[in-house]
């Protein structure tokens, strides 16, 4: 695959089974404390709870509960659920940047997303973070066109001018600025 091919670019489930980004404000809070409290909770149950002091086989299973509830709280903080590593490296849209990157004989992925728009978060937390996606997108200039407001005029004009009629939509443009299915 040396060419940024849309073909090759599927949509796939996310690996971890997350279809929209952690939850905001309060919630998503209580979800970052969940490592801390697993380390609490391991403390407490391998070095200061006395319960079954008396049978050393319940104190053995205590404490590698403890020990194994103390490692999961590490991974989770480590690597937290829905952390997939880096996705595309977006740059903002603007015909400025369309016409360096023609000038510069560089493919465009321009992706046209809504803040609102729930399968354009997908897209962004599933398919814009796959390695291999990520690896034919770096070949080309990334764009991403907010228009979660109606869009710059830029956004506006590049709608009309590529026919999006809806989100998410991802075009591909030639070296040469045209709509291609196949950006060598």
């Amino acid at each position: 695959m040396d060419a940024l091919d849309p073909e090759a670019v599927r949509f796939r489930p996310a690996r971890d089974g997350a279809l929209l980004p952690a939850p905001a404000g309060g919630l998503g809070h209580l979800l970052k404390l969940l490592p801390l409290l697993g380390l609490v909770a391991a403390i407490y149950l391998g070095v200061i709870d006395r319960t079954g002091r008396t049978s050393p086989a319940f104190v053995r299973v205590k404490r590698g509960v403890g020990v194994l509830l103390g490692l999961a709280a590490i991974a989770v903080a480590v690597h937290p659920p829905g952390h997939r590593g880096g996705g595309i490296a977006w740059s903002d849209f603007s015909t400025g940047a369309m016409t360096a990157a023609r000038d510069a004989g560089q493919p465009v992925l321009v992706d046209f997303t809504a803040e609102w728009c729930l399968p354009c978060k997908e897209l962004e937390a599933t398919t814009f973070r796959d390695p291999d996606v990520v690896v034919l997108a770096s070949r080309a200039v990334a764009l991403k066109a907010d228009a979660t407001t109606g869009g710059s005029p830029d956004v506006q004009a590049a709608q009309a001018a590529l026919s999006v009629s809806g989100y998410p939509t991802v075009v591909f443009l030639d070296a040469c600025g045209r709509r291609s299915r196949d950006c060598a």
